[in-house]
């Protein structure tokens, strides 16, 4: 039985530390913004994130998971996504009970 228990719990926290999240890349209506390629050789000038919610380990978003809030119009934008180590650690606690997060960071030139 012990065994059972040990082999469920590791299951589950490796579950914790895999998700599967979408980000929409858009702008506001009306608005339009150039997205630069990875070989951009200008330094941003500001960079805007935001932590994405998402539960069923990424399945479903909780809240806005578009860079609407941080594109604004005629801007020259590079778009990434990435864990952060305070994403790993909330994912590692929450995601037994199916929570993670993910970071998204918008470059401006």
């Amino acid at each position: 039985m012990k065994r059972i228990f040990s082999v469920l719990f590791i299951l589950l926290f490796s579950f914790a530390l895999v998700s599967c999240t979408t980000v929409k890349i858009s702008t506001n209506k009306g608005a339009y913004a150039f997205v630069v390629s990875e070989d951009f050789k200008q330094q941003p000038k500001t960079t805007r994130s935001k932590q994405c919610w998402y539960i069923l380990w990424g399945l479903v978003p909780l809240g806005d998971n578009s860079t609407k809030d941080l594109i604004n119009a005629k801007e020259k934008v590079s778009v990434r996504t990435s864990i952060t180590p305070m994403d790993f650690l909330i994912s590692a606690f929450l995601g037994i009970v199916t929570i993670t997060t993910h970071t998204v960071e918008v470059d401006v030139f």
